[in-house]
Formats: C-alpha cells, sequence, structure tokens
C-alpha cells in the first residue's frame, strides 16, 4: 500500500528544484521501497510567483520553464 504526501514547496531556487529532481528521479524507487509517494500542489516563490494545483503540478514542466 503506497501513501500519497502531499507537499508545498517555499521557494524554488536551487534547493526546491534541487529536491523536484530527485522526486522525479527517484519518485518510484520510494513508492516501491518505502511505500510512500509524493506530490507537489504547490510552490511559492519570492521571484517567480505561485502555483497551486490539488490533482498535483507536473514538476518536469516546471523544471523546464
Amino acid at each position: 500500500m503506497t501513501t500519497t504526501h502531499k507537499l508545498a514547496l517555499i521557494g524554488f531556487g536551487t534547493v526546491g528544484q534541487g529536491l523536484a529532481e530527485i522526486l522525479l528521479a527517484k519518485g518510484d524507487e520510494l513508492a516501491a521501497r518505502y511505500g510512500v509517494q509524493f506530490q507537489v500542489v504547490a510552490i511559492s516563490d519570492l521571484l517567480k510567483g505561485s502555483l497551486y494545483d490539488p490533482a498535483g503540478l507536473d514538476l518536469a514542466a516546471l523544471l523546464d520553464a
């Protein structure tokens, strides 16, 4: 059984983007090994603005932007 945890990132600079990259690269492994899944539903950044979607944000698209 996999448990989903919804995350809101405060800041999307080096650390926030790094976490997004880790979640993209290792998300399936975390779900299989530990039974947890992380879904980023909000990002707020002073310079880049804020986004919210209760269904989850597309991290790959955000990192490309």
